[in-house]
């Protein structure tokens, strides 16, 4: 008799716990059975018989009443901000008409993905665009379109020869160390000289230093910069990786950086 009531008050405690726990954790306080826990103290009411037991039963009716004020809490505030129970949602889903369901789904319907096709009627727009555009003659411009240098004015200005000696690229070495001051340089700073020829072919001789291992390049794409790093010996990386750098020269900028 005396094992049952303390399996009895331990049942007791177990409810007043969950209570507990589900007020402290915040948790759901729909996913606790009140109606099971009601139930279960109404079979143990009569195997009380004293004042301790009787309060012990009484401190789990006021936590179950707790949480169902707390259950009403969480209704106003799900109310207030017009929430729909997941549960009414399936079922009203289930008990609507299909055709009902399939006219609600089209004016909802934001569809994320579409396919096009080329047809006839679109190659014959494109067609009478591309044929009734305004053609522009180009010979008033033709002063003033870009041009180039071809082999033989750049050897006539000094950029190009047969044969880089290499007198020349050792004095550019020995230049590119004195000024950098065992650092780096910015390009421009370096190549820029009195008169364009001259900063063409300072540019010409600093890749060839660059090809052969005399110095490095250090871009910086965000700030727009290029530095020469010269080196004291011509050293390639065995893992170096190949790159291609267009520079665009122009006259007025060949005057400094």
């Amino acid at each position: 008799m005396q094992d049952d009531v303390q399996a009895s008050l331990e049942a007791i405690d177990r409810i007043i716990g969950l209570c507990r726990q589900t007020e402290s954790s915040g948790s759901d306080p729909f996913a606790v059975d009140v109606i099971a826990l009601l139930e279960k103290l109404k079979l143990l009411l009569g195997e009380w018989k004293t004042v301790p037991q009787l309060a012990r039963d009484a401190e789990a009716i006021y936590r179950i009443a707790m949480l169902i004020k707390l259950q009403e809490e969480v209704v106003k505030h799900r109310s207030s901000l017009l929430y729909t129970d997941p549960l009414l949602v399936e079922l009203k889903l289930l008990a609507s008409d299909p055709g009902d369901l399939a006219r609600a789904f089209l004016r909802a319907w934001r569809p994320v993905a579409a396919l096009q096709q080329l047809n006839l009627e679109q190659l014959r727009l494109a067609y009478g665009y591309w044929t009734n555009l305004r053609r522009l003659q180009l010979d008033e411009y033709e002063s003033r379109m870009p041009s180039s240098l071809d082999i033989g004015q750049l050897k006539s200005m000094g950029v190009l020869v047969d044969e880089v000696q290499s007198r020349i690229l050792e004095e550019m070495h020995g230049e590119l160390l004195r000024r950098s001051s065992g650092g780096r340089i910015n390009y421009w700073e370096f190549v820029a000289d009195r008169d364009f020829a001259t900063t063409v072919r300072k540019a010409v001789l600093v890749s060839f230093l660059v090809t052969l291992g005399y110095a490095e390049l250090e871009i910086e794409p965000l700030e727009n910069r290029i530095w020469l790093k010269p080196k004291e010996v011509a050293e390639i990386p065995k893992v170096a990786e190949k790159k291609s750098l267009v520079v665009s020269l122009k006259p007025k900028e060949a005057h400094g950086t």
